[in-house]
């Protein structure tokens, strides 16, 4: 289970106390590199993310950004063992990103909870049991809606308006791109754009070591479901890298083919930005955890 942090305990160790009170009464610093956390942001009714924020507070860009196993808020990954992550952690991730895209404000989703207290279950945006997470990719699950609305209650709290959006998935983390597109042909049949006005603004994806040990397919293959999600939003980039944490990975017999049909749909539809493959002199049993975590610092933007 998630053990969630308490105001005290975010305020007494990441959170700036300065910038939350000027968030909290409507006055937003021009700009800022501090990390600021963000506890129990509502978007869809009885859903609730916090959010990790940094970079330009008063940006009309934003890169939302999905992480990982093991990734968490830096007093929950000391608790749970992973201090040797600490350099992964959402608040250090969201500081490299910010370095990144320097002109964007970064919003890191913490995920609903934690198994086993490192394993990301994002059970508001995929459907999950209490042992697998992602459990199913089920199209009517409301993830799109969600995150539009938790991203239009983080534009009234920052009193701002998005009109360009990134997702950036990593590792575990692209199992959301993967959910936002196989919504997106019944959310284009039933509402059209007009339904999701703030994720309407997504230009770019990037799938950063896309991986999980679900059952469930590793990337989209049904061209549908891509071509609805380019009609839906503003998108005319997806961005790919791997490493052979990923595709060398011993029983995945489907993953590299999922990955190349994915890859030519994007290419088909034109939005195929890059695809690349880092360490990839390296054989799966040299390859590193922390090879897997430098894609964070190496992927181009």
């Amino acid at each position: 289970m998630l053990q969630r942090l308490s105001f005290s305990l975010i305020l007494g160790s990441v959170l700036p106390l300065n910038i939350y009170r000027s968030i909290m009464n409507g006055s937003i610093a021009r700009a800022t590199t501090a990390v600021t956390i963000l506890p129990d942001i509502p978007g869809s009714p009885s859903r609730c993310n916090d959010l990790i924020i940094s970079g330009r507070l008063n940006s009309g860009k934003a890169v939302v950004y999905f992480g990982g196993d093991i990734q968490d808020l830096e007093p929950a990954m000391v608790s749970s063992g992973c201090s040797a992550y600490l350099a992964w952690s959402l608040e250090n991730t969201a500081t490299l990103l910010s370095s990144k895209f320097p002109d964007h404000l970064i919003v890191a989703v913490r995920p609903a909870r934690k198994q086993d207290l490192v394993f990301s279950c994002f059970d508001n945006f995929v459907q999950s049991t209490a042992e697998i997470s992602p459990s199913e990719y089920d199209p009517q699950y409301g993830a799109s809606q969600h995150l539009d609305r938790l991203l239009s209650s983080l534009q009234n709290l920052l009193r701002s308006t998005f009109q360009e959006l990134y997702i950036v998935g990593f590792s575990k983390g692209c199992v959301i791109l993967n959910q936002l597109l196989h919504e997106a042909p019944h959310i284009l049949d039933k509402d059209g754009s007009a339904g999701l006005p703030v994720l309407s603004k997504v230009k770019k994806l990037y799938y950063l070591d896309s991986g999980h040990a679900s059952t469930v397919d590793f990337w989209v293959t049904d061209d549908q479901a891509v071509h609805a999600f380019v009609n839906l939003t503003s998108l005319d980039a997806v961005h790919i890298c791997n490493t052979p944490y990923q595709t060398e990975r011993p029983g995945r017999p489907y993953y590299k083919l999922q990955l190349n049909l994915f890859a030519d749909i994007c290419r088909n539809l034109k939005v195929l930005k890059q695809q690349i493959l880092l360490f990839g002199s390296k054989p799966f049993d040299q390859v590193t955890l922390e090879d897997h975590f430098q894609v964070l610092k190496l992927f181009p933007v």
